[in-house]
């Protein structure tokens, strides 16, 4: 089976969780055969410093309309999304830390506290060692000047490290860039160090962003084990040597325009 995985999701207070469901699905399903089982997808959903987001569609579920149903999972507190009592969306935890650098990782899959401040490998190593996915993923403007350098020394550093020195990790690519622009070059580099890109829609925190989620991601071939799905994902990507298939489609230049006009302006507002 093919199993669609958006690895950078976010559920915002303003988004409505059965509208997000909705969305989620009919994304996840859209070039989708029609005939024979489809695999759960999943969200890997990350938490910023608003709050907790699988506490919050938890704590909405109760509300919920049929055709959907909601059940927690042991393995660190994941979600399972039923639609007329089929599984149909995993939703795992994560975390958007702030490095140092004023740099983004995000620690998909894992419940571990990763701590905000430190420098972005010590984060990566961290997040890696605690059993989680670590991604470091592009945004718009943070891979410029001094940042940039950054991200560019970390990517070529792990290649001068050895087998046992460091844990593996990814770069992200973001469905808010947008689909006129080239890839970043830091994509082509890690590419001939063997690294690998996992994409995702990472909405912003509007209502009219919740039609993102879902819509950007990768793809795995195989088996998805609903009582530990976080480590099913893992065991994938270990085995895959390669660049996982990319689906969906990236924002058109006018919406791309529209989110940052809308963010520069919500940053000045509670600044004021």
């Amino acid at each position: 089976m093919t199993i669609k995985i958006d690895a950078h999701a976010h559920f915002h207070d303003c988004f409505d969780l059965q509208t997000f469901l909705d969305f989620a699905w009919r994304n996840f399903r859209r070039g989708a055969s029609g005939d024979g089982a489809q695999a759960p997808s999943c969200l890997m959903v990350a938490a910023t410093d608003s709050g907790d987001p699988l506490r919050r569609i938890k704590d909405r579920a109760g509300k919920l309309r049929p055709p959907w149903s909601i059940a927690g999972v042991t393995e660190c507190g994941s979600l399972i999304v039923s639609r007329d009592g089929c599984p149909e969306l995993v939703i795992l935890p994560g975390r958007q830390v702030v490095t140092k650098e004023k740099l983004e990782v995000l620690a998909l899959g894992t419940a571990h506290p990763v701590r905000p401040g430190r420098g972005v490998q010590q984060t990566l190593d961290e997040t890696a060692q605690a059993g989680g996915l670590a991604v470091l993923p592009w945004g718009f403007g943070k891979w410029w000047f001094r940042r940039g350098r950054t991200v560019r020394d970390t990517v070529l550093s792990r290649a001068g490290r050895a087998a046992g020195e460091t844990s593996e990790w990814f770069l992200g690519d973001n469905g808010g860039r947008p689909q006129c622009g080239w890839p970043p070059r830091l994509f082509q580099v890690a590419g001939k160090l063997g690294m690998r890109v996992l994409p995702g829609s990472d909405p912003l925190p509007f209502p009219w962003q919740i039609s993102r989620v879902g819509s950007y991601g990768f793809e795995l071939s195989g088996s998805l084990d609903l009582d530990r799905p976080s480590r099913s994902i893992q065991l994938l990507l270990q085995r895959m040597h390669e660049q996982p298939a990319i689906y969906g489609r990236r924002e058109p230049l006018v919406g791309f325009c529209r989110a940052q006009v809308a963010m520069h302006l919500r940053k000045f507002s509670t600044r004021t």
